[in-house]
């Protein structure tokens, strides 16, 4: 196996480390997760409310 100066090595790790990191800024999964969480937890509220109009309606006839 070939030697490698420890520039190129600091080199190399660094250009790996901003690849990864611009591939996580762009696919943020963090992001993602808390969209689908305020998403799911809107639904959830909707569907308290739609229901409890539904029996309101029902109590009413």
């Amino acid at each position: 196996m070939r030697e490698q100066s420890t520039g190129k090595r600091l080199l190399s790790a660094l250009a790996l480390a901003l690849l990864a990191g611009f591939l996580v800024y762009i696919a943020n999964p963090v992001k993602l997760l808390k969209t689908d969480l305020r998403t799911d937890a809107k639904q959830f509220v909707l569907s308290i409310r739609y229901g409890s109009h539904l029996i309101d309606q029902v109590g009413h006839r």
